[in-house]
């Protein structure tokens, strides 16, 4: 039997086909649900990235959280501060110095969208029984820690949950 006709092969090709699909439509959902905030996924990661520092950060200091390049977070901050979630001001030790601060009105609409995904996500696995939620919950935790070398040595933050 070749490869490509090996049952495994065959489903462990098919679970990475819906995997991708999955993100995908995640992702697009998860697009269209900010754009009802007048949000991208770049500029609400930016908030919860200052939401999780809770208190002000330097653009410079920003823009190594959100793997971004000084020029975009400068953008993106432009944004945030005409929606009213951020404030920008200059140091006072240093006037080249920029800070940022998460508004209420930032903690606000991260609840906001926080408790609109969870939701979602109660509404997708609503089919499912606690067993099969557990059994889910178990496989891709194997899938994961399987991954954990790779997501580690990989360019991006240790923990991406802490973003939703």
């Amino acid at each position: 039997m070749t490869e490509n006709q090996d049952p495994r092969h065959k489903t462990i090709s098919r679970i990475a086909q819906m995997t991708g699909q999955l993100v995908w439509l995640g992702h697009k959902r998860f697009a269209q649900l900010l754009s009802t905030y007048k949000l991208t996924p770049p500029q609400y990661f930016t908030l919860v990235s200052l939401f999780h520092q809770d208190r002000a950060r330097s653009m410079q200091v920003l823009a190594e959280i959100t793997h971004q390049d000084a020029a975009t977070v400068t953008g993106i901050v432009d944004r945030l501060i005409k929606l009213g979630y951020v404030s920008r001001q200059r140091g006072e030790d240093d006037r080249r110095k920029v800070y940022v601060t998460l508004e209420e009105a930032g903690r606000q609409v991260i609840d906001q969208v926080r408790q609109v995904q969870h939701e979602n996500w109660q509404n997708a696995f609503s089919a499912l029984t606690q067993e099969d939620l557990d059994e889910m919950l178990r496989i891709i935790n194997t899938v994961m820690q399987a991954w954990e070398p790779a997501r580690q040595s990989a360019d991006r933050p240790t923990n991406p949950t802490t973003i939703l």
